[in-house]
């Protein structure tokens, strides 16, 4: 340091050294003059800077106080942490405790705040609320809970109630939360009526986070197949659905058929309803809902020579799949949501008929099979309605039943006993029933219905001896397909960026064979009908606006092939073929309107079946077609791929793009444009108050001309 001061000082004090050296003088002075100047220069400088260091002592004790002090403050600001991080933990030891306190165990006593709820409190299988309050289960428990009481909230808090659950008073205001409802398989018919949760408050019931499911019906009974259990059915206004998953119960078997009495097999029960709120001001969100299946049909009763009775007796048909929601009350939002209609039941198999004896030697007839039971439907809405962001599928028509054979004559001069008819296929569900009411909103959802049922093959005839074989049973008919949409002597519907999916209908089965061995000829049974494919929108409303939404209806199915005669005998006739779907049938329709909706395709028609007689060629679907109704507006719209008839190719029973079959029509038919248009000799047929029809490319003017309705192909 020291030495950088006198560099210092030597730069900003330069001593002129030369300049006191005189001419002559010796080196010695010259150096004695040097080292006098440099021991003033020294000197100079201690006086200089005396106070630069004692400053510069003093900051330096002023930096080991402050040192000093931070290291004291630190001490203190750490003893205060240590002794705060003491009172937390103290303090959230308790918490803890406190809540280890409240966590639902099974074998805790103390696991709600609120009246807890265990098998223990139950009695004679039920547990009775009559007070307000808040109620917690603290496990899984069995039996039924009633509550008579307003103004309750039940918190299942996770357990599974194995029973039914039920409110009933004058002022309501219930909720139901968090937990599973398991409704067991009915007892008997009178039970099977009880939904496994019944709302008949007045007002304010919610239904939040439940699973409900009803366990199918197993029951027998002495007549028609007993019902699925219903899962949830309010009478209550201002019911509320959120966050839930209901499955219904599927429906019981129909009894068999009595030979004694001659009595057919019974049908099937019907499938439980998934959802059922009369009440108004009705609310479903974010669950999913399921209705119950359809019952199998009850056999028929085969023929018996000790009763002297050959011929077996009918099957039954199969019972229809439940209806999925209904709010058939004014004032109801379902949003957000999936629903799903039951599968038609299986039609019961046709008694078969005996074999000829000694003391009766004809062959005794097979008897007709059951029917499959419809399809539910999926949803039945009531005025102000609004469906919103919902997906709807509906439920398989039921497969048709097996017919009885005929049986075989054993003697000479007898003939055999006629085959049984195969049972129809049931007709797929219809995704959503509009009728007789008012102000309905479909919007922004999916709607696809259900396909036709299978039938099935008629059954072949008995064999004669030394006379005419039974005839064969007639095929049975394909199930229709299901229909998207229905609006029934309604008004004020409006369809709004809605996709619609139709069924498709289930081809017809062949006909029995004729038996042989007689001298007389037997013929074949009939083919069976194919079954058509459903439309997208029938409606015989007024004031219905469809507006951009997209449309795809379903192919008719091929007619069955009449089956062989026996012997020398003809076959049978063939089935004719389903026609394919139409998009969208203005029926007994007043001022609707069609505008800016795409129809992507319909359905093509089913072929015939073969035989002595050929069956009928399905025609193709149109995309729009119009039946006694006035005033319907269709602008803006582009249709494509209308249906072949049965042979596959356009033909003059292709589809049109737009039928207007009105006599004396005031619909109004402009600015259209279709393509892919089956039909070989038009491409619309057009009412003579709507614009011309004319080839794509056409040059227009500024007149009429402007409004045409435009095709490519």
């Amino acid at each position: 340091m020291k030495h950088r001061i006198r560099y210092f000082m030597l730069f900003f004090f330069p001593i002129n050294v030369f300049a006191l050296v005189q001419p002559g003088e010796n080196l010695w002075q010259v150096f004695a003059q040097v080292g006098t100047e440099l021991d003033q220069l020294v000197i100079n400088q201690s006086a200089c800077c005396a106070n630069t260091f004692t400053t510069l002592a003093f900051i330096e004790q002023e930096e080991k106080t402050l040192e000093s002090k931070i290291d004291q403050c630190c001490f203190t600001v750490n003893s205060k942490i240590d002794v705060l991080q003491t009172v937390v933990i103290a303090d959230f030891t308790g918490t803890f405790t406190a809540l280890a306190a409240v966590s639902c165990s099974t074998t805790s006593t103390t696991q709600c705040p609120s009246t807890e709820i265990s098998q223990t409190d139950f009695s004679g299988g039920l547990y009775s609320i009559a007070a307000d309050g808040k109620y917690c289960l603290n496990q899984n428990v069995t039996g039924n809970i009633n509550i008579t009481a307003a103004g309750v909230a039940l918190d299942l808090n996770g357990f599974i109630v194995v029973g039914l659950i039920s409110a009933n008073n004058s002022s309501g205001d219930i909720t139901i939360k968090n937990g599973g409802i398991i409704a067991p398989s009915p007892a008997s018919s009178g039970d099977a009526s009880i939904a496994a949760v019944t709302i008949s408050a007045a007002n304010q019931i919610v239904i939040e986070n439940c699973n409900v499911t009803c366990v199918a019906t197993v029951i027998g009974s002495s007549g028609v197949g007993v019902q699925g259990r219903n899962a949830i059915v309010s009478a209550a206004n201002n019911t509320i659905i959120l966050g839930c998953n209901v499955i219904a119960g599927n429906a019981g078997t129909g009894n068999v058929g009595n030979l004694a009495s001659q009595t057919a097999g019974f049908g099937g029960g019907v499938g439980g309803i998934g959802v059922s709120i009369p009440g108004s001001f009705a609310t479903i969100r974010n669950s999913f809902i399921q209705s119950g299946n359809g019952g199998t049909g009850g056999a028929g009763a085969s023929g018996n020579l000790a009763m002297f009775l050959t011929a077996g007796t009918p099957g039954g048909n199969g019972g229809s799949g439940g209806l999925a929601v209904s709010t058939s009350s004014s004032v109801a939002q379902i949003e957000k949501s999936t629903i799903k209609s039951g599968n038609g039941g299986t039609g019961g198999n046709g008694g078969n008929g005996t074999n000829g004896s000694a003391i009766l030697p004809a062959g005794g007839d097979g008897a007709i099979a059951g029917n499959g039971g419809a399809a539910g439907t999926g949803i039945i809405v009531g005025s102000n309605n609004n469906i919103n962001n919902v997906e709807i599928n509906t439920g398989s028509g039921g497969n048709g039943g097996l017919g009885g054979a005929g049986g075989n004559a054993s003697m000479t001069f007898n003939n055999g006993g006629t085959g049984g008819g195969g049972g129809n296929g049931g007709t797929g569900g219809t995704a959503i029933v509009v009728s007789n009411v008012n102000n309905v909103i479909i919007q922004d959802s999916i709607v696809i219905a259900g396909n036709g049922g299978v039938p099935v093959v008629g059954r072949n005839g008995g064999n004669g001896a030394g006379s005419s074989g039974g005839s064969g049973g007639k095929g049975g008919d394909g199930g229709n397909g299901g229909v998207g949409i229905s609006l029934n002597t309604c008004s004020l519907t409006n369809i709004l960026r809605t996709q619609v999916f139709s069924g498709s209908g289930n081809a017809g089965s062949i006909g029995g064979n004729g038996g042989g061995g007689g001298v007389n000829a037997s013929r074949g049974g009939q083919g069976g009908n194919g079954g058509s494919g459903g439309n997208c929108i029938n409606d015989s409303g007024m004031l219905t606006k469809i507006l951009n939404c997209s449309f795809n209806s379903a192919n008719g199915a091929s007619g069955g092939n009449g089956g062989s005669g026996g012997g020398s005998g003809a076959a049978g006739d063939g089935g004719n073929g389903g026609n394919g779907g139409i998009a969208i049938l203005e029926s007994q329709a007043t001022k609707n309107e069609i505008l800016e909706t795409f129809i992507l395709k319909t359905g093509n028609g089913g072929n015939f079946g073969t035989g002595f007689t050929n069956g009928t060629l399905g025609v193709g679907g149109d995309g729009i077609q119009i039946t006694n109704s006035n005033l319907i507006e269709i602008a803006r719209c582009n249709i494509n791929n209308t249906g072949f008839d049965g042979t596959g190719v356009a033909s003059a029973a292709g589809g049109l793009a737009i039928n207007d079959l009105t006599t004396t029509s005031t619909n109004m038919i402009f600015t259209n444009y279709a393509i892919n248009i089956a039909h070989t000799t038009n491409k619309y047929f057009l009412s003579t108050g709507s614009a011309v029809d004319a080839n794509n490319g056409t040059t227009f003017g500024l007149g009429t001309n402007r409004l045409s309705n435009v095709h490519k192909s």
